[in-house]
């Protein structure tokens, strides 16, 4: 099965090493740096000029984390509801590093949240403040309604190759 186009041939392999891909580790780095890096955007989003961390700088710090996880971590094997997982299952590798890219790239890589314009300007304009419980649901419920719609149209903006 190779690709009609020769750029794609040279970059990628035509077989899927068996690597372990969505593990515990991806996720809590992952979770660790969207937290962190989209804290910081959310920060420096409020300053003039804005400065803004890209998933690049998730990218270059999700490897040596993931490493220092692979060399500390003890490799035991737990088991819960019969589902078999680890702490360490091994070297960290080129897929649980694309997870933790892509977890990156859709937390932080947009910059700030809509919202916060919303919840600015209810401030500084209006001497409007509703509290944090107001401020997360108009956060979250904005954003999970974007990504709604995303896939609801996703059949009709999206065409597979």
């Amino acid at each position: 099965d190779e690709s009609p186009f020769l750029a794609v041939q040279a970059a990628v392999r035509n077989y899927d090493e068996e690597m372990p891909a969505n593990t515990i580790r991806a996720w809590a780095i992952g979770l660790f740096l969207v937290t962190i890096c989209g804290g910081m955007n959310m920060l420096f989003y409020l300053r003039s000029p804005a400065i803004s961390i890209s998933t690049i700088v998730a990218q270059f710090l999700a490897y040596p984390i993931g490493r220092l996880w692979s060399l500390t971590m003890p490799q035991r094997i737990f088991t819960t509801f019969g589902v078999r997982w680890s702490l360490n299952p091994g070297l960290f590798n080129m897929k649980e590093h694309a997870i933790v890219t892509v977890m990156a790239n859709a937390g932080f890589d947009i910059g700030a949240a809509y919202s916060t314009d919303v919840l600015t300007a209810q401030q500084k304009f209006y001497g409007q403040s509703f509290g944090w419980g107001f401020q997360l649901l108009l956060t979250w419920t904005s954003t999970v309604i974007g990504h709604g719609i995303a896939g609801i149209s996703r059949q009709l903006s999206c065409v597979s190759a």
